[in-house]
């Protein structure tokens, strides 16, 4: 009986262990059908950086900062104590610039895409803000971009135009008067004219 009684045992222990796999192998099957995944570790409070530039609040990681060397060298000395970055009433790393410009400059250092401007105005202002901020990857792709733009502008205009034909080789423009054109002269008026002037006719006698 006692053997029976162990093999009984030892057989309903077996059959719960199996239950209990089935039931994680359930919970590992829901998890993937429902996408659900275990939670990332959130990343450490040091490695956020807040900031405010011109008024506008932006939030990164050290690491993408620490790419272009104005934020390399401003967090390394905040980090050290010899020079304090300037924050706001929040906490946030004060920088005195243009907002929407330094949202082109970090996009840049996130993913490396250019923005796609084709106004050469806000190409400058974002080729001097990546001067400042030391990106030099961004101010030379910009100033390639500016170049392109300047040779698009400078490109010749083709303009067609309709001149009237030539004139005929030797075709005079003064028109020649027609004896209809000549006044005509009273009979006695061109006598006089026709009649020759004789010596006596210089006669002091005749004055």
């Amino acid at each position: 009986e006692a053997s029976e009684k162990e093999k009984k045992k030892a057989k309903q222990c077996a059959e719960t262990a199996k239950d209990d796999d089935d039931d994680d192998k359930g919970d590992d099957d829901a998890k993937r059908t429902t996408g659900e995944e275990e939670a990332v570790e959130p990343l450490p409070r040091r490695e956020m950086v807040s900031l405010n530039v011109g008024g506008k609040g932006l939030t990164t990681t050290r690491t993408t900062l620490g790419m272009c060397s104005y934020f390399a060298k401003l967090l390394k000395h905040d980090d050290l104590g010899t020079l304090l970055a300037k924050r706001d009433d929040k906490g946030a790393i004060f920088v005195d610039r243009n907002g929407e410009t330094f949202a082109m400059v970090l996009d840049y250092l996130r993913d490396g895409a250019l923005p796609v401007l084709d106004c050469a105005d806000s190409l400058r202002r974002l080729l001097t803000d990546a001067e400042y901020y030391g990106v030099d990857e961004l101010a030379r792709a910009c100033e390639v971009r500016l170049a392109e733009l300047q040779g698009e502008d400078q490109r010749p205009i083709n303009v067609t135009v309709t001149l009237p034909p030539p004139t005929t080789k030797g075709t005079s423009s003064v028109v020649a008067k027609t004896p209809k054109d000549t006044p005509e002269q009273p009979p006695e008026a061109a006598a006089v004219a026709r009649t020759p002037l004789s010596a006596s006719a210089f006669n002091n006698d005749n004055f």
